[in-house]
């Protein structure tokens, strides 16, 4: 499977603008490992001036996009551990709008 080329800063603040349409991208680094994808960290600061960061994940690219279930695959094994009192970070942003965004 092919890398995912690296995320521009247009869609970094794609990814700020789906989350809260007024935020401001503070900034963003490359988090290391990803053994299934490519993983950043994005800083911003939402409309009502809170800080908030989150990690997006950008999967090796398939030949089949559209049957491709590893990031929902991924959301339901994190909200079954957070059910489960695992201290896990949870989905903020639907598979489908980040998938729109990253290609």
């Amino acid at each position: 499977m092919p890398i995912p080329p690296a995320p521009t800063p247009d869609q970094f603040d794609q990814i700020a603008k789906a989350i809260d349409p007024k935020a401001k991208v503070i900034s963003t680094s490359k988090l290391l490992g990803g053994l299934g994808c490519h993983m950043d960290v994005l800083d911003m600061l939402l409309a009502d001036g809170t800080p908030l960061k989150v990690v997006t994940r950008q999967y090796w690219v398939k030949n089949d996009p559209e049957n491709d279930q590893r990031p929902s695959g991924e959301s339901a094994i994190l909200k079954a551990l957070a059910a489960n009192d695992v201290p896990v970070p949870l989905p903020i942003l639907r598979e489908n709008v980040a998938s729109k965004i990253f290609g």
